[in-house]
């Protein structure tokens, strides 16, 4: 037979890859605003993000990114519609959390780190080649126009990211995980 201990925590991983699915669409389609004319969405999805890594791991964190990046093509209420490349930058920065954050201390270096890797590797860089190949716009022309602002959001989001994260803590939420 099965452990109950082990189908208690699957289950719980479970319902919290859920709540976080629901997060990710309602920040990032519902709680967001467009800048630079609409190039440039600025949301608390990766905020989501990163309590998903740090709570559930890398792999919870990449299934749970995937997942709602392609419900919420399925839905289709921010205008992009469905390319798998976006997708597969939504689980990078799923995973990419979820090996920074946790089970490792956590530290406003450490939350600033994993900001900047997912802003710059993929929010900027893989990014930039998705929407050169999808909708024909100049890979250095978009990363260039689109990095100051990223570059100012990151220690923002880092703040965010570390704040939440030690109010999470002080709650006792890790010791449920």
């Amino acid at each position: 037979g099965t452990d109950p201990m082990n189908r208690n925590n699957a289950l719980k991983k479970l319902v919290l890859a859920a709540l976080f699915v629901a997060l990710d669409l309602l920040f990032t389609r519902v709680f967001c605003i467009y800048l630079m004319g609409g190039a440039e969405r600025v949301s608390l999805q990766t905020l989501a993000s990163a309590v998903c890594g740090w709570a559930l791991g890398p792999w919870w964190g990449a299934g749970v990114a995937a997942a709602a990046d392609l419900l919420g093509s399925a839905i289709g209420s921010s205008g992009l519609s469905f390319f798998p490349g976006f997708t597969l930058t939504a689980a990078l920065r799923g995973l990419t959390y979820g090996l920074l954050l946790h089970k490792k201390p956590v530290t406003f270096p450490r939350c600033l780190a994993a900001n900047a890797a997912v802003s710059i590797l993929w929010g900027l860089l893989l990014n930039a080649v998705w929407l050169s190949f999808y909708m024909g716009k100049n890979f250095w022309a978009w990363t260039v126009a689109k990095a100051p602002l990223k570059c100012l959001l990151i220690p923002l989001y880092a703040y965010l990211i570390y704040l939440t994260l030690k109010g999470l803590q002080k709650a006792g939420l890790e010791k449920h995980l």
